[in-house]
Parts: C-alpha cells; structure tokens; sequence
C-alpha cells in the first residue's frame, strides 16, 4: 500500500458553523476525525486493559487506513474543509482563547482528581498552545506527572451526537475516555466556527 500523507490542516471558511442534520439519511457535509497519533503508540501489554483495548493496533497501518477514509470523504464531498482533525480543532482553540487552555486544564484537574494533576494546574495553565495539545492527547510533558493517552479519541463517534440544531455531548462513564469529554467540550464552547453557537451545546 502507498503511504498517505496527513493533509495540512486546510484553508477553512472562517465563518461560524451552524448545527443542522434534519433527518438520520442526508448527504455528508463535513466530518470531525482523529487519525491515531502519537497517543495510541503509548499503549502498551502493561496498559492496554485500562486504555479498554484488547490488543495493540500497527499504529502505521491504522493511520494509513484512517487518511484513506479520509481522502474518501473528501473526494466525495468535494470540498476542502470536508474533514475537521480534532488534534487541529483544540490547537486553534487553544490559540484562540487564553480561557480555553485554563477551561481544559481546570475541567482536567476537576474530573480525574486520583490522577494529582492539580498539584501541577499552574505549570499546566502556562503550557503554549503546542504543548497543552500534547498533553491533552499523549498525557506526555515535561512536568514530574504523567497522565494516560487517549487512544480511543478516533471513536469520534462516541463524543457528540447532532440532532436537528442542536449538539448533545456525551459524559464518559469510565475514567480513560474523560479526558476525550473534555477535548469535545473546549472544541465546541471555544473555538471560533463553534463559540458563537455554545448555546446549542447540551
């Protein structure tokens, strides 16, 4: 199989994004993914069971299947912005907000407490964009803490649903996917295609 390139994040319409899927059969528009990063390369035999994964995926193969699909729903749909990264999503709306980068860490060292991160919510307040967006997908930093990856961040499907105008978050009932509800959570309320419609979050 050739390899596939993951596309530059594209020159999107600026404008902000409305909320409309009126019936469950209706033509693709836009799509949001997450091709399987440097997050899903830290699980391991030891970790893979609190990660709720029963093996250990080729990383490489994985990612190329994933920006094939990609590529498919570009093709089909024709347009530039067809497919939305979540990895591009959270970076601009870390670079968009100084309040996005402390909402995630404040929700972060709020929701996982077990995992002591408040002890570092200054240092992490202070990461630069690039870095709380590694943090926020690998749990890898520089600080003393560690936290888990977050591997099953490409089951974007889990995340969020749409109905009608409006977007229902989902909470996730186990302690390695809430990380991912906090991701979604900032993405929308934060960045500058969704802020302006944070009032159709549920």
């Amino acid at each position: 199989m050739d390899t596939i390139e993951a596309p530059s994040p594209p020159s999107v319409d600026p404008s902000p994004a409305a909320y409309s899927i009126p019936a469950e059969a209706h033509l693709l528009e836009q799509v949001i993914v997450h091709t399987p990063g440097p997050e899903m390369e830290l699980v391991s035999p030891e970790n893979r069971e609190d990660l709720l994964f029963d093996d250990i995926l080729f990383v490489g193969h994985a990612r190329q299947e994933h920006l094939l699909m990609c590529s498919v729903f570009e093709k089909i749909v024709g347009r530039p912005d067809t497919v939305l990264q979540i990895k591009d999503l959270l970076l601009d709306a870390f670079e968009a907000e100084e309040a996005a980068r402390h909402s995630f860490v404040e929700k972060l060292c709020r929701s996982l407490p077990e995992q002591n991160l408040g002890a570092v919510e200054d240092e992490l307040k202070r990461f630069s964009p690039e870095d709380l967006q590694q943090f926020a997908l690998t749990g890898q930093s520089e600080l003393p803490i560690r936290a888990q990856p977050v591997p099953n961040l490409m089951f974007t499907r889990d995340l969020a649903a749409v109905v009608h105008d409006h977007i229902i978050l989902s909470h996730a009932a186990t302690v390695a996917r809430t990380r991912e509800s906090i991701i979604i959570n900032v993405i929308l309320h934060h960045h500058p295609r969704f802020a302006p419609h944070s009032d159709k979050v549920i």
